[in-house]
Parts: C-alpha cells; sequence; structure tokens
C-alpha cells in the first residue's frame, strides 16, 4: 500500500492479497487485506459469532479459527473458512 493509500499520493493502493500463494495451486482471494481473527470459543453470544460471519461476506474476507470451535450460527454466516494451526509452546 501507499503511504497515503485514500489520497493517491505516490502509489495506488490495490486493497487485495492473495493466501498461500507460495505452495497452494489455487490460492483464495482477500478482495480486501483485512481476515476476522480467531478469537477463543465462548467469547462471544452465538449473535456475535453469527455477525462476524456475516460481517466477513458483506466485506469478502475469511473468519479464522486458531483451533477453537465454530458455533453452527457462524458457520451458517460464513462463506470461507480459514484454520490456523499453532503449534504449542
Amino acid at each position: 500500500m501507499s503511504r497515503y493509500p485514500l489520497e493517491g499520493y505516490r502509489n495506488p493502493a490495490v486493497p487485495m492479497g492473495f493466501l498461500g500463494t507460495r505452495f497452494a495451486k489455487n490460492p483464495p482471494r482477500l478482495k480486501i487485506p483485512i481476515t476476522i481473527a480467531g478469537m477463543s470459543f465462548g467469547s462471544l453470544s452465538a449473535k456475535g459469532q453469527g455477525g462476524t460471519g456475516q460481517g466477513g461476506i458483506n466485506c469478502w474476507n475469511f473468519n479464522k479459527k486458531p483451533g477453537g470451535g465454530m458455533t453452527p450460527e457462524e458457520r451458517e454466516q460464513s462463506e470461507t473458512l480459514v484454520y490456523q494451526y499453532l503449534p504449542s509452546r
């Protein structure tokens, strides 16, 4: 992105990105370079988790889950899921 992306100052901002371009044959595309970060299971109500899924669809981005569960409401409202696998330390 440019230093001032909304003003088109030096370089135009291209709000798009790809995930997994190094190894994926068909990497998913982000239309905006923002993802919904994973939250611990139970930290939001079912309505809140469904809202994050619907917000992700409206903004063309992904829900990320760091090994936690996903409520049926959230799954219904989500389109693309990126599973985040992290080693325990």
